[in-house]
């Protein structure tokens, strides 16, 4: 994974954890547009946080955070919100052929 995708994708992945979302409450789309200078994401998610208001600004701010020793990688950021229902619906919240999902980490395995 290219490092500057595979930071943004951790720093997603440590506000998953900030609003105790296990790996199956949500998924990462990407689309790098490295000619402007963009890293498009789809953040889709069971629900979010912020009820029936627009969670991006909520998101944006624990990204700018956590990325605050790379702002130039923050504002490359091009954030999308889905929830799972949208997205099963398709139309303008169908997830486009050109993004990848990526994949979920490894949760803990069986225990000893």
């Amino acid at each position: 994974m290219i490092p500057e995708i595979r930071r943004i994708t951790q720093a997603i992945r440590r506000y998953a954890e900030s609003v105790h979302w296990s790996p199956n409450d949500y998924r990462i789309f990407v689309r790098p547009n490295w000619d402007w200078g963009r890293i498009n994401i789809i953040l889709a998610a069971r629900e979010f946080p912020d009820g029936p208001e627009d969670p991006r600004p909520s998101i944006r701010s624990f990204l700018e955070r956590d990325l605050k020793d790379a702002p130039e990688l923050f504002r490359a950021i091009g954030l999308t919100v889905s929830t799972f229902e949208q997205i099963r619906r398709g139309g303008l919240h169908g997830i486009p052929e050109a993004y990848e999902e990526l994949p979920q980490p490894l949760g803990p395995g069986p225990a000893a």
